[in-house]
């Protein structure tokens, strides 16, 4: 960003309407000039200013033609235009010089960008007119999307930020810390799976402990067989419906609409679609179903193939039902919800929430939501996962102790009576070491569940078995004068001997 934004400034100071500040810049570049480069040879066909610079030579001071007669040791100066040349060669785009609006008054050369460097990218074709800095960022923003889109790992992460909706929830506070660094680091492959952890050395296989298949965050967000995984995925499909049906049933009041069951109107089919909404009136139908996939491809020209295979598999399953309410003069609209294991979307599923009479703020406002629900459930299979891995065992902790019954010197029997403690035994010699206490064990999950979140055990109160007790607590639910007095009463009669 700092090289963009010097590019601008200079540029900037070169297009001033100010004939002042364009004659200034334009002195400085020459004296630059001068100090930094040695005069060419008399067979270099290289085009070197004397005196002041004019615009064809500062475009070739820009572009970098006299960087072969830099100096060896020269003193530079210490102004911006002194790093104008790294900064572009940084950026990678060229400039040129074009003619200002005839019209004017006081017309003259521009630099502007070659609009040939920036536009090969769909990110640098931008909706609404922006500015040159707009322009160079979003020049600068494709190129490091290449460089990161070669990567093997991190590098499949690509396809799921294509959409706006799939990444609205790092700006915003709706996932809890834990689900947040979960979507984070499933996203760039970061986390500790057993794969992961042979490519980095600190495993022995990848494979996973519940069904023995190669296990990488999509097997544990999409294809492990553990019964509670499977249980987890279901849940989390489910939920999605659950949000896509409230939005139907509240915006299609006077239709017929199907959740998981056999289609309206059609007792012999056998496939149940997840929804489907009939408006006998104006003879329509819209049959959509909910998947849930891995998206993990980086290698393909399309971003989103995966949430488009999906989505295909879906339209193959149900065509029958679409041929058949067609055959009964229904006009048909079948598609499906198609989202990635990891938050990734695309913006068929936003037309199809439109397609169920969804004002445009509120489904974009659903369409968030609906990942926030998937990494949520997705950070709920990952510790699953950790879990399962480290099963959970008794853990022994300084809490789980009352700190009163350690300080206290002598047991309390239930009639008020004090007996004194067991005698702790004594070395046989005097230089034998006393015996150390045993270690305190704690399940091995303490240390290993990654972004999963941890919670104190609450204690419980102390027993009251002895009127000193007794009236202790009697006297916290106490207050004023009255209470005091009990207090007293009870310091006094607890010092007396049984």
């Amino acid at each position: 960003w700092s090289a963009s934004t010097q590019i601008v400034h200079i540029v900037g100071l070169l297009n001033s309407t100010d004939p002042a500040v364009r004659h200034l810049v334009r002195e400085e570049i020459s004296t630059l000039v001068e100090a930094r480069y040695n005069k060419p040879l008399s067979n270099d066909t290289v085009d070197f200013p004397v005196g002041l610079c004019t615009d064809q030579q500062v475009l070739a001071y820009m572009s970098g033609q006299y960087e072969h007669l830099k100096k060896g040791r020269y003193v530079d100066a210490v102004d911006p235009s002194a790093g104008i040349v790294a900064a572009i060669k940084h950026v990678g785009c060229r400039f040129v010089l074009t003619e200002a609006d005839p019209h004017l008054p006081d017309s003259f050369v521009q630099f502007a960008i070659d609009e040939d460097t920036i536009v090969a990218n769909a990110l640098t074709t931008p909706r609404r007119k922006t500015t040159m800095i707009g322009r160079i960022k979003r020049f600068c923003q494709s190129k490091l999307l290449a460089r990161w889109q070669t990567q093997v790992k991190q590098g499949q992460s690509v396809s799921s930020i294509q959409h706006p909706a799939s990444n609205a929830w790092i700006r915003t506070d709706d996932l809890h810390p834990g689900a947040y660094a979960f979507a984070l680091k499933s996203r760039l492959d970061m986390l500790p799976t057993n794969a992961n952890k042979v490519k980095w050395g600190f495993g022995q296989t990848r494979n996973c402990h519940s069904c023995s298949l190669p296990e990488d965050i999509h097997h544990v967000l999409c294809f492990c067989r553990n019964n509670q995984s499977k249980t987890l995925q279901t849940e989390r499909h489910n939920k999605v419906l659950q949000r896509i049906v409230s939005a139907a049933r509240y915006n299609n009041r006077s239709c017929t609409i199907s959740v998981n069951q056999r289609p309206p109107l059609l007792p012999s089919q056998s496939v149940r679609p997840d929804l489907v909404v009939v408006d006998e009136e104006k003879k329509t139908v819209f049959i959509t179903d909910v998947v849930i996939t891995a998206q993990s491809s980086s290698q393909s020209t399309d971003a989103t193939s995966c949430l488009t295979r999906a989505r295909q598999r879906k339209l193959d399953k149900y065509k029958s039902v679409k041929d058949a309410y067609e055959a009964m003069g229904f006009s048909v609209t079948m598609s499906a919800f198609a989202f990635g294991d990891v938050g990734g979307t695309d913006e068929e599923n936003f037309s199809q929430l439109l397609m169920l009479k969804c004002k445009r703020g509120y489904a974009e406002r659903l369409h968030r939501w609906l990942i926030c629900d998937i990494l949520r459930f997705g950070h709920r299979l990952w510790i699953q996962r950790c879990r399962g891995v480290y099963p959970a065992g008794p853990v022994y902790s300084s809490t789980d102790i009352d700190a009163r019954q350690q300080s206290q010197p002598q047991n309390s029997s239930p009639t008020g009576s004090t007996q004194p403690l067991p005698a702790t035994p004594v070395p046989s010699s005097p230089s034998a070491p006393a015996p150390l206490p045993s270690p305190v064990p704690v399940a091995a999950s303490t240390f290993t569940s990654h972004c999963a979140p941890t919670h104190r055990p609450r204690r419980s109160a102390p027993p009251s078995s002895s009127p000193q007790n007794e009236i202790g607590h009697h006297s916290d639910t106490s207050s004023g004068q009255g209470s005091r007095l009990r207090r007293r009463q009870g310091r006094r009669a607890a010092s007396q001997p049984a």
